[in-house]
């Protein structure tokens, strides 16, 4: 299910100490840097080598929730 984070929800997020996530579902989340960079990155299965693997969409508001969204689902699993 997606659609947990809301834009308003994402510009509210602040910086900490350390970095950390927020996710939307479906295995796509927020990373939260120190110095307030926000990161999409998106966690799956490969399916050649069934192995997990990590991938980035870049950064927001470059990428937005929508587009990110999209390209999660993109994805092949």
């Amino acid at each position: 299910m997606m659609g947990k984070l809301t834009v308003t929800g994402i510009n509210a997020l602040k910086a900490k100490e350390k970095a950390y996530r927020v996710g939307d579902g479906n295995n796509l989340r927020l990373l939260i840097k120190p110095n307030g960079t926000k990161l999409w990155e998106f966690k799956y299965t490969s399916p050649v080598t069934q192995k997990a693997r990590l991938t980035s969409f870049g950064v927001y508001p470059r990428v937005s929730l929508s587009n990110a969204r999209k390209k999660a689902l993109n994805i092949p699993r």
